[in-house]
């Protein structure tokens, strides 16, 4: 069992009250989220929460993603949306009760938000649920099935040089992005699996760009194992300074 796999017995006391506020919120916002709760909340919590270099990158990289896509507009922030999602569900405003989701994140534009709740709010719980939101956002426009791009934001975590913004929105436009993605990069799905996980993300591809394609999986893998080393080393660290 690899490090992700046994999180969430290894989380530290200092990221523990993180972790427990995510998953508080993430049940608020509702069943629209569930699936990202449970399949990736933590892991990307305690990511953010230890690294936070790769917080501020990842939430660039989210930003520019759903702006690309049109999801949210160029000057707003998908951590600001998380805060209003999380601040919206106290008052029974969540993705479930509204028919389209485009409806629901223009009532979160609209929001007022209680600046308040927003300082006491931590940024990772903030972020997380921006993501989570955002994941909802990306597989309601591609009609994907529920929880299809829950691991998608490891992708630009683990190499982030070739997962760009650009390069993952036209994966997702041309239908080759969705599936098992924390999985494959966990080295988790069997033999048939991973082809297939492959075969689809290098759908049109010439040989060159497959080759190119195939190298920076190996490198995404391994770098994903390595975050996984620096996460716990980072939690490690914390516990021992009593922090």
């Amino acid at each position: 069992m690899g490090f992700w796999s046994s999180l969430g017995s290894a989380i530290s006391s200092g990221f523990s009250a993180v972790c427990s506020a995510v998953s508080s919120g993430l049940s608020a916002i509702g069943s629209a989220v569930s699936s990202f709760a449970s399949a990736v909340s933590t892991a990307i919590a305690t990511t953010l929460e230890a690294l936070a270099p790769i917080a501020e990158a990842i939430g660039k990289f989210a930003n520019a993603l759903l702006q690309g896509l049109g999801i949210i507009k160029p000057d707003e922030d998908i951590e600001d949306f998380g805060d209003r999602a999380l601040q919206a569900a106290s008052e029974g405003i969540t993705p479930d009760k509204y028919e389209n989701f485009e409806d629901y994140i223009e009532e979160l534009r609209n929001f007022e938000l209680d600046p308040e709740k927003s300082a006491k709010t931590p940024k990772t719980v903030k972020l997380t649920s921006g993501l989570a939101i955002a994941t909802v956002g990306i597989e309601k426009k591609f009609d994907m099935e529920k929880g299809s791009l829950n691991g998608v934001w490891f992708l630009p975590m683990a190499n982030p040089e070739y997962f760009t913004s650009d390069r993952v929105q036209g994966m997702l436009e041309a239908g080759r992005l969705g599936g098992s993605i924390f999985e494959y990069l966990e080295n988790k799905l069997s033999a048939g699996d991973e082809v297939e996980f492959t075969e689809k993300l290098s759908a049109g591809l010439n040989q060159d760009e497959k080759k190119e394609l195939y190298q920076e999986l190996d490198t995404a893998r391994e770098n994903h194992d390595n975050l996984a080393k620096d996460v716990e080393l980072a939690m490690q660290n914390k516990e021992q300074s009593g922090e």
